[in-house]
């Protein structure tokens, strides 16, 4: 713990004051609530609406609390040596109840959350329970894009100012998160109900006081909380995505939250969410090569694949909350919460492949030459259980206020995949890619069924492949935290410690099947035939049952063979034990001069680890020829030093700068001390564990303008600085035993990466327009960014930071009257390049004669959605949302999506949701 002295000659000063800001109609504690005495300071009131003035010397004083979208309050108090408690300061509301409670009711929280930005030294943007339900997104990871700088990737995974997927802390009310990542440190949003959340929090700048972790900020998820008076809410829903129905069918969604003041120093509260939801979606992936057939390299097709996915996820979570006054000058909590999120992920995918033997850019070659047709049935088992226990005591003494607590989290991650595959091979394919981005490749006569197809009954099993991954994570923190204010500037420090311990199994296995097996032994789905895109040329006309199969398999083991050496080569290496611990201690400051505050400090983290990787070795052969564990340790000291000013020229308006410095540790994979040799290849395989991590210095300046009920404009300009950046390392060896062997491993880069940018929002009700248009009101904000980067296997090149999309957009239009409340909602972001070609390849419609560097990129994609809410009485809303409104396109291309679209996704048809939702 860091220890703050107190100057001798404030000693006098040895009285203080402690309150809280309460709503008055429901008792309910309101945080971020600006309380002043003048000529003395301002705080705000916490997340319990405790506020505290330190070092007061006997005297009359007044007490002004103020909060948008509430009347001001002010008293006269009269301080006497020693300890002084004033009653709790109750705010009205500026605009009563009535026919218009559910205009009243958002406007309010918008006001609260507007109020928490404004007073944030975080520089946070904020989303509360009322916009989220506005907006119906179900999950948080689907909620968060709704906020500045923050878009969603093909494959799921917020990347927050470009930094790229996943480079970003979570926190669950302050406190981390054990991680749910496979070998990663990642935090599956997708997995935690947007319905167990009051407030979700992105904080683009980290404090001393927080964990200096993540690249990109902090997303800080606000769980439920006792309100303070009695109050019960329950609610329940059914959707349908018709275009899929027949794959998934009926999702649910459904819960209940209770809360209640027992009584006067005790609050509690007790939540249970459940969601089921299913949804799918159709693609098409392409393989390009190229072949010389005299005349110089031309373009090939290699691959034409079509594929539908039906995915279908479960959720089910609940949490308990205790708040415990015992007198005035404490405060204890206590909250508990679990979340499982259990997904079925299936895909069908057909393909035809041209094997190579191309004589000509349109056929495989001759009779019995290497085309192939195939069908493969994917199913993956994704179930994830996570627990939190979190505990903290407040003291609000005479001299400082003190905070300590303990918060154990734990996760565990399982994953099991099987891939079913059926081929029939020596086919003689001939080819039409007269059109480039939707070529098609047919079979010879003589093998189709009347419908068209291939005989299904002529599909032979191939080997299984059979994966399974599990992630375990063990988190225990502990905190303290003391606070000293005194008049105009206040001090701050406290120490942490953070313990982790990570466990990794993983094992792919390929089974060869003993007998003779075809696909048609297969029970399929009723009527599971599809065209992918509308297109007669792909055609999928059968779907196995991938549940019977699995249950298949997992009952005829003994009928399968596996090679064990194949196993441990593939497996063996991304097995880890890793245990980690951060012992970190801050010291920060906070000044006040009229309207301009200056906070500056300093965060130190000791890093400690020990790591256990897997050390294997293959002789010529291919055969194992010993297998062990390696163990590596590291420490490293950081320095986190941290600057921010903020001015106030006239009340709404604020301008912040601020200097800080974040990081990204590396993965637990590429982190372990494994080591793979296999001499038939000439290959060496190895972790680092001495990398280093990544390391962002963040420029941040911020302009706010609050005005008229519930006006916000904000422009936010920022600037990152990327170094130590990870990267995959080929050396070969030129001396000692394993002359002319290739190596792979990672390492930190020389090389650094900038990003930069400019966030717009604007917020504002429209009551100036016209008759019933005056009813409207938006919700916009725009994200532009650019970035510069040069990769180690490309240095000569300045190219886009991988992940960074330099535009996003988010607009709503809601309209409330009355009873009604609804809301269209739109979604936008641009090309992202999200991968770095790594080698040279021939693309002859890029450059016919040299080869080039393909990199792969995300077409831009929008979504359009919609909500819907009517007040049928006080206790009963009915609330409806639809989805995809505008069929969303995704194309992923390598170099250009006119000549090369290596996968397109087609999200078609819209989803819709209803239900209703009892208060009480």
């Amino acid at each position: 713990m860091v220890f703050l002295s107190i100057p001798g000659h404030l000693s006098a000063q040895n009285s203080s004051l402690v309150g809280r800001i309460i709503e008055s109609t429901t008792g309910k504690p309101l945080e971020n609530a600006v309380v002043s005495i003048p000529d003395f300071g301002s705080t705000t009131s916490d997340d319990l609406g405790m506020y505290s003035f330190k070092n007061l010397s006997a005297g009359e004083y007044t007490v002004i609390a103020g909060m948008r979208g509430y009347q001001s309050s002010e008293a006269g108090i009269h301080v006497e040596p020693g300890f002084h408690r004033i009653n709790d300061i109750n705010l009205v509301k500026t605009i009563q109840d009535g026919d218009r409670i559910l205009v009243i009711d958002r406007k309010r929280q918008l006001n609260q959350s507007l109020n928490n930005q404004r007073e944030s030294i975080q520089f946070s943007k904020i989303l509360n329970t009322r916009q989220l339900d506005a907006f119906g997104d179900e999950t948080v990871e689907k909620a968060i894009s709704r906020l500045p700088g923050v878009h969603i990737g093909r494959n799921g995974g917020a990347n927050i100012r470009g930094t790229g997927y996943g480079h970003y802390n979570i926190l669950m009310d302050g406190q981390p998160v054990a991680s749910m990542g496979f070998g990663s440190r990642s935090v599956d949003l997708s997995g935690f109900s947007a319905d167990m959340i009051r407030k979700l929090e992105v904080i683009k700048v980290a404090t001393p006081d927080m964990p200096a972790d993540g690249l990109g900020g902090s997303v800080n998820l606000h769980t439920l909380a006792p309100v303070g008076e009695r109050a019960i809410e329950v609610y329940g829903g059914a959707g349908l995505h018709p275009a899929y129905f027949k794959y998934g069918g009926v999702g649910s969604r459904a819960g209940m939250h209770y809360s209640e003041a027992v009584r006067e120093d005790l609050s509690v509260g007790a939540n249970l969410k459940y969601q089921q939801g299913h949804y799918a979606w159709e693609s098409l992936q392409i393989g390009y090569d190229a072949a010389d057939f005299g005349n110089g390299f031309t373009d090939v097709i290699g691959r034409v694949s079509p594929g539908l996915h039906a995915n279908q996820q479960n959720m089910h979570s609940g949490g308990v909350q205790l708040h415990y006054v015992p007198s005035d000058r404490v405060v204890i909590h206590l909250d508990g919460l679990y979340n499982n999120d259990n997904r079925v992920i299936e895909q069908h995918r057909n393909y035809w492949d041209s094997g190579g033997d191309w004589i000509s850019p349109d056929t495989t070659g001759l009779e019995g030459g290497l085309g192939s047709y195939g069908y493969n049935a994917g199913r993956t088992d994704h179930n994830v259980h996570h627990y939190r226990i979190h505990t903290g005591v407040r003291h609000y003494l005479n001299r400082f206020d003190l905070e300590y607590g303990l918060n154990w989290s734990s996760s565990n991650a399982n994953r099991n995949s099987y891939l079913f595959p059926f081929e029939r091979s020596g086919l003689n394919l001939s080819i039409n890619h007269l059109d480039h981005t939707r070529p098609a490749m047919y079979p010879p006569e003589g093998i189709l069924l009347n419908d068209g197809t291939i005989d299904y009954r002529t599909l032979r099993f191939q080997e299984l492949e059979y994966t399974v991954d599990d992630h375990r994570s063990r988190l225990l923190t502990g905190y303290v935290d003391a606070e000293i204010p005194f008049k105009n500037f206040s001090i701050k420090s406290g120490a942490g410690f953070h313990i982790n311990n990570n466990q990794g199994d993983f094992s792919y296995t390929l089974h060869s099947y003993n007998r003779s097996l075809d696909l048609y032994r297969f029970r399929m789905i009723r009527e599971g035939q599809i065209n992918i895109l509308d297109e007669d040329d792909y055609f999928i006309p059968w779907l196995i049952n991938t549940s019977l199969a699995r249950d298949f398999f997992e009952g005829s083991v003994p009928q399968f063979e596996k090679d064990e050496n194949q196993v441990r080569r593939d497996s063996d290496i991304w097995n880890y034990d890793h245990s980690e611990r951060i012992y970190s201690g801050y010291g920060m400051g906070t000044f006040q001069l009229a309207n301009l505050q200056m906070i500056g400090g300093l965060r130190i983290e000791l890093y400690e680890a020990d790591y256990e990787g897997m050390d294997v070795e293959f002789n010529e052969s291919g055969e194992l020829m010993a297998a062990g564990t390696n163990l590596e340790n590291q420490q490293i000291l950081h320095l986190f030093p941290h600057a921010q000013m903020a001015y106030t020229p006239v009340d709404g308006m604020k301008m912040r700068a601020a200097w800080s410095q974040t990081i990204q540790r590396p993965d637990y994979r590429i982190l372990s001390p494994f080591h793979l040799t296999t001499k038939q290849d000439f290959i060496i395989f190895r972790g680092n564990p001495k990398l280093e991590p990544m390391v962002s210095e963040n420029y941040d300046l911020f302009f706010d303008y609050y005005y008229h009920k519930s006006g916000h404009l904000g422009i936010n300009l920022f600037y990152k600085r990327l170094s130590n950046l990870f990267y995959e390392s080929t050396n070969e060896l030129m001396s000692g035993e394993f002359t002319g062997f290739n190596e792979y491993t990672f390492e930190n880069s020389d090389e650094k990466a900038s990003i930069s940018g400019v966030e717009v929002s604007w917020m504002q009700d429209l009551p100036f327009l016209p008759g019933i248009l005056g009813n409207l009101g938006t919700y916009v904000n725009y994200t532009w960014s650019q970035s510069d980067y040069s990769a180690d296997i490309r240095p000569e090149e300045h190219m886009v930071f991988p992940g960074h999309s330099p535009h996003i957009v988010n607009a709503a239009l809601h309209f409330t009257r009355g009873r009604i409340f609804s809301q269209v909602s739109y979604h936008w972001r641009s090309e992202t390049m999200v991968r770095l070609g790594r080698s040279l390849q021939y693309a002859p419609s890029i450059n016919q004669n040299n080869p080039v560097y393909l990199d792969r990129y995300e077409s831009g994609v929008g979504s359009l959605s919609a909500s819907f809410e009517f007040r049928i009485s006080e206790e009963f809303r009915f609330w409806a949302d639809a989805f995809n409104l505008i069929p969303a396109k995704r194309v992923a291309y390598d170099y250009s999506r006119s000549l090369y679209p290596a996968e397109t996704d087609l999200y078609k048809g819209i989803v819709f949701r209803s239900g209703v939702r009892y208060n009480l």
